[in-house]
């Protein structure tokens, strides 16, 4: 439906797409100041917070680049939204707001017992308290009912269980993996903080750093509950608790998973870490007896540093040739896109009904192979291949068909097919006429 709408607003403008990209991840941003405000009582961690939330660009910038991206940014709104709508006592509109949550993003789905935690924390003042069943029920029940629904529904689909061994969405409940998944969003959030991705290069660096900071946070924590008394003790176990449960919860969906981890996956996660370690550095600074306008000042320098920090990552990312390592090389992609595109419409506005598009040397996926050409031209009849190889033999033209994981040799019939490929960067047309034996590169 977002896909939808978004469409018949904007067509195939990506800036449509950009720009209410960029509105919920704004929006996500305020209702995470609200939420910390709330949980915390501290409207100055609040708005911290929020603000490293919203300039975590190692996190965010994939789901805001990708056109698909708004399955992550749109389930954190409504992950967000149902957990403020929850503090505030409306807990059937939590409910609703959660099903939307889990119809956009499957790790959404942890979020009932994140709300169980918080009653503890807004009912009790800080102390440990729950009610009644009854209570709670009337408050998650909904959730519940959701929840189970939602259970029986993909109990008949495929499960991530069952899937080949060597699928990126396998689950294993065991193995080394878990910890490994841990270790890696451990550091990566420890990372969001310090500065861009590229300054720790070395992992092992960076997970020392990560060792010492809960370390050091540990020893601030027995220090301050050694002095505290039996009152101060309770809420300090009780929202240190809180915290950490919600920081782990958060990837908990996608911890199992055996043979995929991504930084867009502490979406959810990134908030609880945030607030556990900026309360966690203010109560251990507050209790060596610093005032209070120093400790904030200290606070807003790390918020500085990490805002400059983002900053230059980002800029210096763009820079490269390939934004993103790996599949999501996006800048690159949408650049091919731009160039095929463009130089479709202009040299070829009609093409005849059952065209080849033959690519040489030139990364189709970027267009979803026949998906792109097809939509430009409104032909279903269309067909697109990819080939580093074209041959001419005793029966006609060849070309060495690539496509996923297989190649084919196919003769082309040279009326209804068009040889493409890049010259220093421009897309041209290569003419079939002048073809002999070898390649167009010869």
């Amino acid at each position: 439906m977002y896909f939808l709408l978004t469409y018949i607003f904007f067509k195939l403008d990506p800036l449509g797409f950009h720009l209410i990209s960029l509105i919920i991840h704004f929006l996500n941003s305020l209702l995470v100041v609200r939420i910390v405000k709330e949980l915390s009582k501290d409207a100055f961690i609040g708005w911290v917070v929020g603000f490293l939330y919203a300039v975590a660009v190692t996190v965010h910038i994939e789901p805001l680049l990708w056109l698909a991206g708004f399955y992550d940014v749109g389930g954190a709104l409504f992950y967000f939204l149902s957990i403020y709508l929850f503090l505030g006592r409306k807990y059937s509109l939590s409910a609703f707001v959660y099903c939307l949550g889990i119809l956009t993003k499957e790790t959404v789905v942890a979020l009932p017992v994140l709300l169980l935690m918080s009653i503890l924390i807004t009912e009790g003042n800080g102390r440990p308290w729950f009610g009644s069943l009854k209570s709670v029920l009337s408050k998650l029940g909904l959730h519940a009912i959701f929840l189970i629904a939602y259970a029986l529904i993909k109990l008949i689909g495929v499960s991530p269980l069952t899937v080949a061994g060597n699928d990126s969405f396998r689950i294993a409940f065991t193995g080394p993996h878990i910890a490994n998944n841990l270790l890696k969003y451990a550091t990566w959030a420890i990372s969001t903080v310090l500065a861009g991705d590229d300054v720790w290069k070395n992992e092992r660096v960076l997970f020392i750093i990560c060792l010492g900071l809960i370390v050091a946070l540990a020893a601030a924590w027995i220090l301050m509950y050694r002095r505290g008394e039996r009152d101060f003790r309770i809420r300090l176990t009780t929202r240190t608790f809180f915290w950490t449960a919600w920081s782990i919860l958060g990837v908990i969906p996608v911890v199992f998973l055996e043979h995929h981890a991504d930084k867009y996956f502490l979406i959810y996660s990134l908030v609880p870490f945030f607030a556990l370690l900026l309360l966690g550095l203010r109560l251990t600074l507050l209790h060596l007896h610093l005032k209070n306008s120093v400790v904030q000042t200290l606070i807003i320098l790390i918020v500085v540093s990490n805002l400059y920090s983002s900053s230059g990552y980002l800029a210096g990312q763009s820079q490269k040739p390939n934004f993103i390592s790996g599949t999501y090389s996006l800048i690159q992609k949408a650049e091919v896109v731009d160039k095929v595109k463009s130089f479709l419409e202009k040299e070829y506005p009609f093409l005849p009904h059952g065209s080849a598009l033959v690519f040489y040397r030139l990364e189709t996926a970027s267009f979803l192979n026949e998906n792109g050409p097809q939509v430009w031209y409104n032909d279903t009849t269309l067909r697109v291949y990819q080939t580093n190889q074209i041959r001419r033999d005793s029966v006609g033209i060849s070309i060495l068909a690539r496509r996923d994981d297989h190649s084919e040799k196919i003769y082309v019939d040279t009326t209804k097919t068009f040889v493409f490929l890049l010259y220093y960067g421009e897309v041209r047309r290569y003419d079939l006429s002048v073809q002999r034996s070898g390649d167009p590169d010869e």
